[in-house]
């Protein structure tokens, strides 16, 4: 209801709709002494009722569903390897797509991806190993990616696998070089890291998988060198695993006498 017209003494019926920030929408205006207003409900349909005062006059403005983005809920990440992983996520109704924004969890700037509303998986590559991530979304339902969106998700967060002894968790190249190839009575390892680690282990395993040696590698401003007597080992495929830190490498090894 609403003080109206030119009699003062009673109201008039006025209608008003207000998007959810305040702004006004449309406004319907009745001004005959019949339409006078004295009540106003919403439905369950989200339409409106305005009643009149004289006659029991009642006006009907019917309105569409408001549509609900909501966020992307069964987060989950999976996959995950040195350098890749999945991020997962339960499809959202009236999705148009999906903003997912990842990093490093100790970098600064985000990388965004979008995806297809009836996507509800991303596949990430370029990472790097044994390193920390972190990872949001939300959904986009209108073609524009403005005006109806979701809040962000929780964010969430992984750790890529082990970096082998081939890689670092800041890419950078960690030499090897074994010889001779075959071995026959002795076998020499050489490889170096770009930093000094704190331990490495040198270990063989035979054919049936029992290790036949193992050593506590020196280590001298991250190189490595070490000579293995192999005269005492019959001929045969071996397993070469060298561990350092939280990195680790294989290679197989020939003996022949």
């Amino acid at each position: 209801p609403w003080p109206g017209y030119f009699w003062l003494s009673l109201t008039q019926m006025v209608t008003i709709k207000y998007s959810p920030d305040g702004i006004e929408e449309w406004i319907a205006l009745h001004t005959t002494y019949t339409n006078t207003g004295s009540a106003i409900c919403l439905a369950s349909d989200n339409s409106i009722y305005a009643v009149g005062q004289m006659y029991a006059v009642t006006i009907h403005y019917t309105q569409t569903e408001p549509v609900i983005c909501t966020t992307p809920t069964g987060l989950f990440t999976n996959a995950i390897s040195t350098a890749k992983a999945r991020l997962n996520w339960s499809l959202v109704p009236d999705a148009y797509q999906y903003e997912i924004w990842f990093k490093k969890s100790t970098a600064t700037p985000w990388k965004k991806k979008f995806v297809s509303g009836i996507s509800n998986k991303l596949n990430i590559k370029g990472l790097l190993c044994n390193a920390n991530y972190v990872w949001q979304i939300r959904t986009i339902c209108d073609t524009t990616g403005t005006d109806l969106v979701s809040d962000f998700s929780s964010i969430q967060n992984f750790t890529t696998a082990p970096c082998r002894l081939g890689e670092t968790a800041e890419g950078i190249d960690i030499l090897l070089n074994v010889y001779p190839v075959p071995a026959a009575d002795h076998l020499t390892i050489k490889f170096s890291l770009p930093a000094n680690p704190t331990f490495a282990i040198i270990e063989i395993y035979g054919s049936n998988g029992k290790i036949v040696y193992t050593v506590n590698a020196n280590i001298d401003g991250g190189q490595i060198t070490e000579v293995i007597n192999t005269s005492y080992y019959p001929s045969g495929i071996y397993l070469l695993k060298i561990t350092s830190d939280d990195t680790f490498e294989t290679q197989q090894i020939v003996i022949s006498k």
